[in-house]
């Protein structure tokens, strides 16, 4: 999942380093291709405020798992586009529907972990998303060079598949001692709870976030 965030953030760096050669290869104006780098920036900051709703409703599992696919396709559909007007459309799409691959990241490392992990993980996912745009326009130039732009977005399918693929496949782990009943007469959208709030429920802020999520989530525990 981590990997997947990385592709994310680094197709903004590639892609930048070779406006230039996209720009030829399209036949598109100065203020044309600069949409190409535009849209994706836009759609992901749309996108990403509404990473919490959409996790909540879908589960974070599957919310990263239809971003990675949606983001491949989208990076297959970038390569072969033949006009401007393709590119930005195929990039605002790449950029909103990647952009869920980046909190969900967060969102999951913070329920695997337990809370003295915290001081680890945080830093080692932040190099990861500070390491993306450092390398970002030098893999871009060396790509366009040894290959054409086209191969800055085809390089994205295989690991956009392979990142796909095993989240999706991962079982759903169930916490022990927790049930769920549906939520007001509607199915029960199961949420994980953050393995830490078990082990300290009484503290004033996992408490809250436990009695929060219950609420939210209509999971019960038996010691309640």
């Amino acid at each position: 999942m981590v990997f997947g965030m990385f592709m994310s953030i680094l197709d903004i760096q590639i892609v930048s380093a070779s406006l230039s050669d996209i720009q030829a290869g399209l036949s598109a104006s100065s203020t044309e291709v600069s949409w190409v780098q535009t849209a994706y920036l836009i759609a992901e900051v749309i996108a990403i405020p509404l990473s919490g709703f959409l996790s909540r409703a879908f589960g974070t599992r599957n919310l990263f798992a239809i971003s990675a696919a949606g983001f491949t396709f989208a990076s297959l559909l970038c390569g072969f586009a033949t006009s401007s007007e393709e590119m930005i459309l195929w990039r605002a799409i790449q950029g909103f529907l990647g952009a869920g691959m980046i909190p969900t990241v967060f969102a999951s490392a913070y329920t695997v972990f337990p809370r003295s992990k915290f001081y680890i993980v945080g830093p080692i996912i932040g190099l990861v998303a500070t390491l993306a745009p450092t390398i970002g326009p030098t893999v871009g130039g060396y790509i366009t060079d040894a290959m054409s732009w086209h191969w800055l977005f085809f390089i994205n399918v295989l690991p956009g598949l392979g990142i796909t693929i095993v989240p999706a496949s991962l079982s759903r782990l169930p916490l022990e001692g927790v049930t769920y009943r549906p939520l007001r007469g509607r199915p029960a959208i199961k949420v994980p709870l953050n393995l830490a709030c078990r082990r300290d429920e009484r503290s004033a802020g996992t408490g809250l976030l436990y009695r929060s999520a219950r609420e939210c989530c209509g999971a019960e525990h038996p010691d309640r």
